[in-house]
This record gives C-alpha cells, sequence and structure tokens, in this order.
C-alpha cells in the first residue's frame, strides 16, 4: 500500500512538472539588469529597448532576442534614453511613446530594426505632458494612448489620446473614468479596448475594469465574470485572438476582489508584494471570463517593472500557454536579464527522432566527462558510439537509475549540483558499473537494451597519459528524445601537469529540435572565459561552448539541456 501511495505522489509531480517557472540561461551580447523596458515580437524575434540599467542610467540600446540568445543591434540616428515607456508595432517598425527620458525631448520614435541599417525616425511629437507608465493599443491604424503618470510621479493622468499612424495626427479623447490609472493593461475585443489593473491616483492597485468603444471615442464600466485576479499593476500581458494572459507583476491588495459596475473597490494597502501568477481571460464569452492557469513549485520569477512575451500554441490539441520574463525589479533590486525565468502549462510535443551528438575538442590526461540521458518512456535500445583521434585510452562506464529512486541516488544528486563534495562519490559509483567498455583503437560502440523509464548515465575517461582529441559521442536508435539531457565537462587547460598552450577549447551539444529551455553553470573563475552560441538549424539545434582560458585551472563545467 505504501508503494502505491510514494507512486501515486510520483505521478502526480511528473504530471504537473510542465506547470512550473523554470530559470532559463540566455547566451550573446546580454543586456544589462534593468527594469521598465520593452519588448516586442517583429517576425520571429523579439526586440527589447530602453530602461534603467543599474550603472548606466536610462539605457537607448536595442537588442535582437532569437532562442536564448540577445544580440545588440547597431542603429543609426539617435534617440533619448528612456524607462517606463510604451513600444508597439506597426508592420516591422517598433513605434516608441511616452517614458521617462534623459533629455527633455517629447517626440514619438520609430525603427525597424529588420532593417539592413536600422535607423531612428522622429514619426511626430507628443500633443501631451511628459509623461510615464501609460498603456498603449493599436486599433487598426489608431494608436491608443491611456492614462500613465507624470515622470515626477505627482500627478495621475486620466486622458485619452489617439494617433493616426498614417498621418501621423493627434486627437485627443475623452478622458478614463475616476481619475485615470497608470501601469495597467489593455485588451482589445471586437474594437472595444478594456482596461485591466493599474494603480489608481490614490496609489492603490485595482481591478474595476473600464471599456474605450474605439469607434464612438466614449468610455464605460466593463465587467468580467469567474473569479479575477488579485488586483495588481506592472504585469507582463499578451494576447492571442480572444485569449489574454497576464503575469506577475506587483500589488498592494490584500484579496481578490469581486467586480461590480459601478464601485472602483480596492482592498485594503498592503506592502507592495512581487507575482508570479499566471491568469487567462477568455475574451470569446460576454462578458470576458478570468480563469487561473495552474503554476506548481516554490520557485516563481520576479517580474514587476520587466519586459516579457506571451505565446500560446496547440500541442497536439491541448493549449500551451508559455510566459517569458525577463529583468526587472524585486523590491528596489534590478534583476539580471543575463538568467530569466519561463513558464510552460505543458509539455511540448514530441520532435521527429533523430541522433544526438556531443563533440568534445579535447580530453586531457585522467580527466573525464559525464553525459545523463533522461528517457520518460521505455526505450528498446539505445545505441552509443564513441570516437576519439590519437592513441588514448577511453574508458567507458554507464549506469542506469530508475526514476522512482533518482533523487535518493548519489550519482544523480552531482547532476543536480556538480561540486567537490560529491564528485568522488559519484566517480566511484560509475567507475564500479559491471556496463563498461575500454579502449586505445579510437573507437567504442555499446548498445543499451529495454532501456526503462528513468537517467541513462555514461561516464566517458581518459584512462591514459596521452590527450584524447575530437571526443566525439553519438546516441542513436532511441524511439523517444531525451527530456534532459545533461554534460559536465572539464573546463580549462586539458593537460593539467603541462604548461603548454592549448589553444581555445570548443565543445558542441547537436539535438534534433531546440530545447525548451536550457541551464549552464562556471565557476566564477572560469565565466569570463566562456562563450556559449546557440545556432538553429534547418533540421537540427546545436550548442557551442568555446574555452578561451589559458591559465592552469581545470574545474568542471555543466550544461543541462530540456527537450520537448
Amino acid at each position: 500500500m505504501k508503494q502505491w501511495t510514494l507512486l501515486m505522489v510520483l505521478l502526480a509531480t511528473a504530471i504537473v512538472c510542465a506547470q512550473t517557472w523554470e530559470p532559463t540561461q540566455m547566451t550573446g551580447t546580454i543586456p544589462s539588469d534593468r527594469y521598465g523596458h520593452t519588448m516586442v515580437k517583429i517576425g520571429d524575434a523579439y526586440y527589447l529597448f530602453g530602461g534603467t540599467t543599474a550603472s548606466k542610467g536610462f539605457s537607448s540600446e536595442v537588442f535582437k532576442l532569437q532562442g536564448n540568445n540577445f544580440t545588440k543591434i547597431d542603429v543609426s540616428g539617435t534617440v533619448p534614453g528612456m524607462t517606463g515607456h510604451n513600444a508597439t508595432i506597426n508592420g516591422t517598425k517598433m513605434v516608441i511613446v511616452g517614458g521617462s527620458r534623459d533629455s527633455s525631448d517629447n517626440s514619438v520614435y520609430a525603427i525597424d530594426p529588420t532593417a539592413s541599417n536600422p535607423t531612428w525616425e522622429v514619426k511626430s511629437e507628443q500633443p501631451f505632458t511628459a509623461r510615464k507608465e501609460s498603456a498603449s493599443i493599436i486599433v487598426g491604424t489608431n494608436l491608443i494612448v491611456t492614462g500613465g503618470r507624470s515622470v515626477d510621479e505627482s500627478t495621475v493622468y486620466p486622458d485619452t489620446w489617439v494617433c493616426d499612424l498614417n498621418s501621423n495626427t493627434w486627437r485627443k479623447g475623452y478622458d478614463m473614468p475616476w481619475g485615470g490609472r497608470y501601469g495597467h493593461t489593455l485588451a482589445l475585443k471586437d474594437n472595444v479596448v478594456y482596461v485591466l489593473g493599474g494603480k489608481n491616483p490614490d496609489g492603490d492597485d485595482v481591478f474595476a475594469v473600464f471599456t474605450y468603444e474605439t469607434q464612438y471615442g466614449s468610455w464605460d464600466i466593463g465587467s468580467t465574470q469567474g473569479t479575477s485576479p488579485l488586483p495588481r499593476s506592472f504585469c507582463i500581458n499578451g494576447q492571442d485572438g480572444s485569449e489574454l494572459i497576464i503575469a506577475g507583476g506587483l500589488s498592494n491588495a490584500s484579496t481578490t476582489l469581486t467586480e461590480t459596475a459601478t464601485v472602483n473597490r480596492t482592498a485594503s494597502r498592503n506592502a507592495n508584494v512581487d507575482l508570479g501568477d499566471v491568469w487567462k481571460l477568455d475574451m470569446s464569452t460576454t462578458p470576458p471570463t478570468w480563469t487561473a492557469v495552474p503554476v506548481e513549485g516554490t520557485e516563481k520569477p520576479v517580474f514587476s517593472h520587466s519586459a516579457g512575451y506571451v505565446t500560446i500554441t496547440d500541442n497536439n490539441g491541448k493549449q500551451n500557454v508559455q510566459v517569458m520574463a525577463l529583468g526587472g525589479l524585486k523590491g528596489e533590486v534590478i534583476q539580471s536579464l543575463g538568467e530569466v525565468w519561463q513558464y510552460n502549462s505543458s509539455e511540448p510535443p514530441q520532435p521527429v527522432v533523430k541522433d544526438i551528438t556531443v563533440n568534445l575538442s579535447v580530453l586531457g590526461r585522467i580527466r573525464y566527462a559525464i553525459h545523463f540521458m533522461t528517457f520518460e518512456e521505455l526505450q528498446e535500445k539505445v545505441t552509443v558510439t564513441l570516437t576519439w583521434q590519437d592513441n588514448a585510452k577511453i574508458r567507458m562506464c554507464a549506469l542506469y537509475i530508475p526514476w522512482l529512486i533518482r533523487d535518493q541516488h548519489h550519482v544523480a544528486r552531482y547532476e543536480d549540483d556538480p561540486d567537490e563534495s560529491q564528485e568522488k562519490e559519484c566517480l566511484a559509483k560509475l567507475l564500479s558499473s559491471k556496463e563498461n567498455a575500454e579502449s586505445s583503437t579510437g573507437k567504442i560502440e555499446k548498445t543499451f537494451k529495454n532501456v526503462k523509464r528513468g537517467t541513462l548515465v555514461l561516464l566517458v575517461m581518459n584512462a591514459s597519459v596521452k590527450t584524447a582529441q575530437n571526443l566525439n559521442l553519438k546516441v542513436a536508435d532511441f524511439t523517444n528524445t531525451p527530456s534532459r539531457y545533461t554534460l559536465i565537462f572539464p573546463i580549462g587547460k586539458p593537460e593539467i601537469f603541462s604548461n603548454a598552450n592549448a589553444g581555445n577549447l570548443v565543445n558542441t551539444v547537436t539535438f534534433p529540435v531546440a530545447p525548451v529551455r536550457w541551464n549552464s553553470r562556471y565557476p566564477k573563475c572560469a565565466k569570463e572565459y566562456i562563450t556559449e552560441t546557440p545556432t538553429q538549424g534547418t533540421n537540427s539545434w546545436t550548442w557551442t561552448c568555446v574555452d578561451k582560458n589559458k591559465r592552469l585551472i581545470l574545474v568542471p563545467g555543466y550544461v543541462k539541456f530540456y527537450l520537448p
């Protein structure tokens, strides 16, 4: 009975594991820590602009994000540094309105970051007082800007402005009810704009709904059904068709509110709290319906005043909600964009199964690398082929860890935390395995049959005093791609007893599909020498790690890939 109870608990854990926030390591030219920045999608890439940085104040930089890789965009023309602005898309152009700026400038700017020579251009002058933390949305050819507060935070504005993007001319609409909002969210249904959340002129987070009828330019009290989220401001939001997703944000409310059509209700104010929940508003119903998107686990992101994006995709008939949260504030601490948070509500579909290859340019004498691959279903066979150059003697040891006992296993603990205290016990366990092979001929091939659900671990060790060049491991014949692949490998000089210049060491891992996310970790003494680059190919995804370290240092590197 106890075994059955344990099985049900573990099975329940496996089912909801996708509904958690996970930290994701970013690569490329990573923007400095910041908040108050914006992010928009153009084509298959996302573009980040501005924000308040920890070291340089207001930023005017533009970055491209594709996959997990950042690239800084070189632009022509000038634009002031700004934060708390709005960014919307008109065709392939990013349109920037409002924000606190590092000059007295009050222009509307636009840039096409996909152009061969991206250039800032002034579209018009803003007809309203300089402000930040307003909200904007494009309806047809009109850009609608609502609310906000003054850059000195003394005044909250209720006004509404509409810009015709064809002629770049502005007109003033009717004021928003009840003194306006800032830090709020906009959604669109049948040419009606919904205002959700934000702070009122008293600084209270509210969730009473306003609607703006774009055809007549008039405001009204709106409503939603279902249990509404905790009142909040400065959250991430994204709309896909009739569905709006909001995630996280900041709240000083103590309880979830029941919407009424006549009263702008607020909960008693508490200290501001950063949220990590996810909500969906179905705007195909009348009135729109709120539902909570399940979020499991104790780790949640911090993304008040941050940027991010929301995508909604079909996963074999089951909806998957994906949220990425980048930077922001935790209390008054500015957060890093080097590690961001990602949420998926369901497991992505299984890809077409192909080979996985791992290449280590050099494996020095008496050094090792460990490969962990976790399978969620029974594999009739898994074939591993190991090749290398030179006459080094290579030993390969294999160990299978059943999924039911993974958390109690010494080797699995080393996968989760590869530090010196775990290393000796892990290596001793692997070297004592009966599943092993050794060769000096440059090739080892081994087939593992009936690999049950769990983790297959391979230790690849140079058992000689010679250096193995171009060590290549190929995993094939599996019917289901591993759900996770972890590689622990040596960083630094490959020959620990030699002062010879080893040059740059290049390691690569190639998968048949891009990982859902991946994390890497290196000791502080090695980080500045490491460059990681992910590359999306036609039928594969490759991660490349270049180690430029020329010092006498040898420490373990660590990278974990979560596959669809």
